[in-house]
């Protein structure tokens, strides 16, 4: 693989449907990538048909422990290969994104949704405000987007008019 332009994989850690991938075919394909010289893996899961509780992207993460809801399958994947893990899904605390990197179960956190409403926050945290992401986690940016409009932070958005 050339390495000119740094190689990233979006995978599914697991579908959580009957039939879908699971965590051992993931983990099995992310160690072929990683001897194929991939750059970095950037972990997932879920789908649409899993229903509300299991898509990709989840309502309602309101506390800690509702966040950084693939944690336990990067941690499984990271353990078996050497390549980076980058951790996505519901990550809203400054706190809950340094624990996972400490504790070794990834070595990068995206913020999707949050950077949406708040282009600026990793400049926040490293201010010292370490009050958690805005993001409601209500999916209006992305309804909006599935509607054909640029992906923006609806809330945000209202508030400005």
């Amino acid at each position: 693989m050339g390495k000119d332009v740094p190689l990233l994989v979006k995978i599914n850690s697991e579908d959580f449907v009957e039939g879908g991938l699971s965590l051992f075919e993931t983990i099995w394909v992310c160690k072929r990538l990683s001897a194929m010289g991939i750059d970095a893996i950037e972990v997932s899961g879920g789908c649409r048909e899993a229903g509300e509780n299991l898509m990709p992207v989840r309502r309602g993460i309101k506390k800690v422990d509702d966040e950084a809801y693939f944690l336990k399958q990067a941690g499984s994947i990271k353990e078996a290969i050497s390549v980076p893990v980058i951790l996505v899904g519901g990550i809203r605390s400054f706190e809950v994104a340094g624990q996972i990197i400490s504790d070794g179960k990834a070595d990068y956190i995206a913020l999707s949704r949050p950077l949406i409403r708040e282009p600026h926050l990793i400049e926040r945290w490293r201010s010292g405000d370490r009050f958690k992401a805005k993001c409601l986690s209500d999916n209006q940016c992305l309804d909006a987007a599935y509607g054909g409009n640029p992906v923006h932070c609806v809330v945000e958005k209202a508030k400005r008019k």
